[in-house]
């Protein structure tokens, strides 16, 4: 026998298990204690551990603070599930496999391979459920079979089969009811691919620019105007020659008179030149003595009067003075004398009072001054005591110094003058040739131009035959340029087309290949549909006659031999030794009933869960029926690894949990 199923069940909080750790051990245990003391409780915190809320009794708020944990074993691989609250966590091996309430149901089922509803069938036989598969109509009862055996399974794929054909049926009905195969466009007559007839076209339209501009060149003949005729018989360069002759006397003439007028007329004689001129000797002579005698003036007055002047001045700042300190006089009060202290009053103090002088101390100083520079300047007034007064002469001093040049190149102005008159009198004979001149250069500009228009027209005349040639070889271009045009459009046309239908081909073949996947699909569906019915018809008659015949050893080994068959039909009624087992006493419905969940179990999920859990099996058998019941269980450890069984009474098992013996 291999290791236990389940190894360990820790609940915190769970009513009366405050904190409780429970250790299974492989083949038979007995868990016993007295009413209350949880008994049942352990078997429900096992399924709750697995399959979550679903396998609670009572409401979500009796669970608030519930801790559980479980240990167990599946195919040899160790498995933890933890449940604190509302958390969930799943372990394998030691290793997170899950985490929350939903992904943790899921992944025990699929560990499992089967749900909540196959485990109460094949793997718990709860409390006061002993009857429950006994008690359903054939119709449940032939339901909740299908789902532990997994027909349900099966005839929910074959119903899935039979929807995907019907899809897969809907496809290629759709798929051909648009599907048209395309039809392939005419291939023009003598076609070429568009790319070979646009190189031609290229070409031909080279060819026919060519033409356009050979006929155009042709069309723009160079015009030879008439031959220009020369105005005179000279040259220009005669003629400039004499132009020039000209100009230089022009020049010549020009510069003498520039020189000339360049010198002044005398508008003076010499006698009248010197008498000017003394006139502004004078004249300087006598503004040199305004300026040397400027300022001076001699004083009426004279230097005796200043100095009475200043001697009434004194006067009259002594007495002042003497006010000034007499208005900070002592007084003797025995005499009424009066003092002043300091010698300044003893100097004033006699002064007699004196008006202030009508002359003001700058006036004298100003008239002393004005008698000192007369004095001073004797000898300057003696000097130019002989010089008069003179006006400034009329004629200006540069007119003067003009009118001594003028005297002096009077003979020069005259020999510029007459060599002048001479040159102007040869210009004079020699004739303006400049209307002339012009006119030969416009001739020798023009009889240029004309030269090289012949030579264009020469030359136009020489190339016209090579290109009329030309012209004539280009002359059926235009027609090949538009039948090549006309073929390329063709062409181009049906190679659209052609792509067109290509892609329309392409896009055809492809639908009809969806659509043969599709009626394949179809069909392979329906063959599936058809092959699970088929395995459904095949496991039942395979299982239900295993069923039976271990159902039936059950019973008998139950029953100590009085009852030795059980029958499940195709309806999946229930016989017991040929009676409905509705009909048995209450005895025989349970044991029947718990034969054949046994055996659901062994058939079923023993190779995957190897255990089997009852509540309460013998409630309503009496103490032989209880014992060969408890045999039969013993000797179930053969081949369930775990057998566990809460009851009121204790038996002889491998294991025992006594929870009235154990602290809660």
């Amino acid at each position: 026998m291999g290791p236990p199923m389940l190894k360990t069940l820790h609940l915190k909080n769970c009513f009366t298990h405050r904190d409780r750790v429970i250790h299974f051990d492989t083949g038979l245990t007995c868990i016993t204690g007295p009413n209350e003391a949880g008994k049942s409780l352990l078997l429900e915190m096992i399924a709750y551990c697995k399959f979550g809320k679903v396998a609670l009794r009572g409401d979500a708020d009796d669970y608030k603070t519930l801790y559980a944990a479980l240990d167990f074993e599946v195919k040899g691989v160790p498995y933890r599930v933890v449940r604190d609250r509302s958390k969930a966590m799943l372990y394998r091996d030691g290793v997170e496999l899950a985490t929350g309430t939903k992904p943790v149901n899921a992944a025990v089922t699929r560990i499992l391979g089967y749900d909540y509803t196959v485990y109460c069938m094949a793997n718990l036989c709860a409390q006061g459920q002993i009857e429950a598969l006994g008690s359903m109509r054939p119709a449940e009862r032939k339901k909740a079979v299908d789902q532990t055996i997994g027909l349900s399974v099966l005839d929910d794929i074959s119903k899935w089969c039979g929807e995907q054909a019907l899809v897969y049926n809907r496809e290629a009905e759709t798929i051909e009811r648009f599907l048209v195969k395309p039809v392939e466009p005419a291939m023009p007559a003598g076609y070429q691919p568009s790319a070979v007839i646009q190189a031609e076209i290229d070409r031909l339209a080279g060819q026919d620019r060519e033409r356009l501009e050979i006929e155009a060149w042709l069309r723009a003949e160079p015009v030879l105007p008439a031959r220009p005729v020369p105005p005179c018989p000279e040259d220009a360069a005669m003629l400039q020659q004499q132009v020039d002759q000209r100009n230089a006397l022009a020049v010549q003439v020009a510069a003498l008179k520039r020189q000339a007028d360049a010198i002044p007329d005398a508008a003076f004689t010499l006698e009248q030149i010197e008498a000017a001129e003394a006139a502004w000797a004078a004249f300087h002579l006598s503004e040199e003595k305004r300026r040397a005698l400027a300022g001076l003036v001699q004083e009426l007055r004279t230097r005796e009067e200043c100095d009475e002047w200043l001697a009434k001045w004194d006067a009259y700042d002594r007495w002042t003075q003497r006010q000034r300190l007499a208005q900070h006089l002592s007084q003797c009060p025995a005499c009424g004398h009066e003092w002043a202290d300091g010698a300044a009053w003893e100097k004033v103090k006699d002064a007699p009072e004196v008006l202030k002088p009508m002359v003001s101390r700058a006036e004298v100083a100003e008239v002393l001054r004005r008698i000192d520079a007369w004095e001073a300047s004797a000898d300057l007034r003696a000097k130019y005591a002989s010089v008069a007064d003179a006006p400034a002469p009329a004629t200006s001093e540069a007119n003067l110094r003009k009118a001594r040049t003028a005297l002096a190149e009077a003979e020069r102005k005259a020999a510029l003058l007459a060599e002048m008159t001479a040159l102007a009198q040869q210009f004079a004979k020699l004739p303006d040739r400049a209307a002339d001149l012009a006119k030969r250069r416009q001739f020798e500009a023009e009889i240029g131009a004309w030269e090289q228009a012949k030579a264009r027209h020469d030359a136009w005349a020489a190339e016209k035959r090579q290109k009329e040639i030309r012209a004539q070889a280009l002359a059926a271009v235009p027609q090949a340029l538009a039948e090549a045009r006309l073929a390329w459009q063709a062409a181009s046309v049906w190679e659209q087309q052609m792509a067109a239908y290509t892609t329309a081909l392409e896009n055809y073949q492809r639908q009809a290949q969806a659509l043969a996947e599709a009626r394949s699909k179809a069909q392979g569906w329906s063959n599936g549909k058809k092959a699970i019915l088929d395995l459904r018809g095949r496991v039942k008659g395979f299982l239900l006659p295993s069923l039976n015949k271990v159902a039936s050893v059950l019973l008998a080994q139950m029953t100590g031999g009085k009852r030795t068959t059980i029958t499940v039909d195709e309806d999946f009624d229930i016989l017991v030794d040929g009676t409905a087992v509705n009909k048995l006493s209450g005895s025989g419905k349970a044991v029947a009933n718990l034969a054949l969940r046994v055996a659901l179990g062994l058939v079923l999920t023993n190779r995957v869960f190897s255990v089997f859990m009852g509540d309460e099996l013998d409630a309503s058998m009496d103490a032989d029926r209880a014992g060969f019941t408890a045999e039969a269980l013993a000797r179930l450890t053969e081949t369930v690894g775990q057998v566990i069984v809460v009851s009121h009474k204790p038996f002889d098992a491998d294991n025992n949990v006594d929870l009235g013996a154990m602290a809660a």
